[in-house]
């Protein structure tokens, strides 16, 4: 489970009783995802890749391990790769171009509206 949910839910669990429903809910969520997860570690090949940052730093990583997460440590809320919305703990799939996004930028608030 990635620890950013995992504070979330314990922070929301301490400020409300979680219904049964809603317990089964994210334990079914987690489930999927976990699935999801391995399936696709499966499917991508360890192999070295190059993150390309946005500010023109080259990152070496490895397909099918290296988070963006890994990448940036901190400061930063979620990224781009390619383009899309990815999660900071989600392996990199092959070489591609990172757009970190934090509190700072309008898609990093839409994404995550309140800092913790």
């Amino acid at each position: 489970m990635c620890l950013l949910t995992l504070f979330n839910i314990s922070i929301f669990s301490l400020q409300f009783q979680l219904s049964p429903a809603l317990s089964e809910r994210l334990r079914v969520f987690e489930s999927l995802r976990e699935q999801r997860n391995k399936n696709r570690r499966q499917s991508v090949r360890e192999s070295p890749l190059s993150v390309r940052l946005t500010n023109g730093q080259t990152v070496k990583g490895t397909a099918g391990v290296t988070t963006p997460h890994y990448v940036v440590l901190h400061d930063f809320l979620v990224c781009k790769v390619n383009g899309e919305l990815w999660e900071l703990g989600r392996p990199l799939e092959a070489d591609c171009e990172l757009q970190l996004l934090g509190f700072d930028s309008a898609e990093g608030r839409r994404v995550c509206p309140t800092e913790y």
